[in-house]
């Protein structure tokens, strides 16, 4: 496993967020002197707005300060 994790080039890690939680995640996803969609092209900002929206039924608006 090892291995195989050092040949990769991307990680991706997945968390359940409930409503308690939601403001302690919030402060810690927060990106200094940047913003997802200057991060994301248009389409990939969207994908990621209605995947976040699908998956735990929050807007992508809550999560930009």
């Amino acid at each position: 496993m090892e291995e195989k994790f050092q040949k990769t080039q991307a990680v991706v890690g997945e968390m359940m967020i409930d409503s308690s939680a939601m403001l302690t995640t919030m402060s810690a996803m927060i990106m200094l002197n940047t913003t997802l969609d200057k991060l994301l092209s248009p389409e990939d900002y969207q994908l990621t707005a209605d995947y976040l929206k699908e998956v735990s039924g929050y807007d992508i608006a809550l999560l930009t300060v």
